[in-house]
């Protein structure tokens, strides 16, 4: 398990990696994120951090996302979630009803997807998987 401290560093370091400044308010916004456990909204970090205004929160969370830092996925009405990103690619499992989201990671649907991307005619680039479910608690 990676601590909050480890978390945290390791965000900052992004940020000034691709240039950016670490001011005050997105120390804030890092520190916040990096004590969450699961997914989270934007709207969860601005009420948690009320002072900080809502364009310099969603600016930073542009910001870890170009870092690759942080995984944004649309849950199945819409709503944007956002999570931690473990640096493996991975597809997401996401709760219809509570909005929880889990990483899957799977060998076998990978080949699929390889076999796939051979019959079609064009460069693939990439992809993105969501499978939708009710969890264990929601059930």
């Amino acid at each position: 398990m990676v601590s909050t401290i480890d978390r945290k560093s390791e965000l900052i370091h992004a940020l000034e990696d691709i240039g950016c400044r670490v001011t005050g308010p997105r120390v804030e916004i890092i520190q916040e994120i990096s004590t969450l456990e699961g997914s989270f909204t934007a709207e969860d970090i601005n009420t948690r951090l009320p002072a900080l205004g809502r364009a310099t929160i969603f600016r930073t969370i542009k910001l870890l996302q170009d870092t690759q830092k942080l995984c944004k996925t649309v849950l199945f009405d819409g709503t944007v979630r956002y999570s931690l990103d473990t640096g493996f690619h991975h597809h997401h499992l996401i709760c219809v009803k509570c909005g929880d989201i889990k990483e899957m990671r799977s060998m076998e649907l990978e080949r699929v997807l390889r076999v796939a991307a051979k019959k079609i005619p064009d460069q693939v680039v990439g992809h993105s998987l969501e499978i939708y479910r009710i969890c264990s608690n929601c059930s």
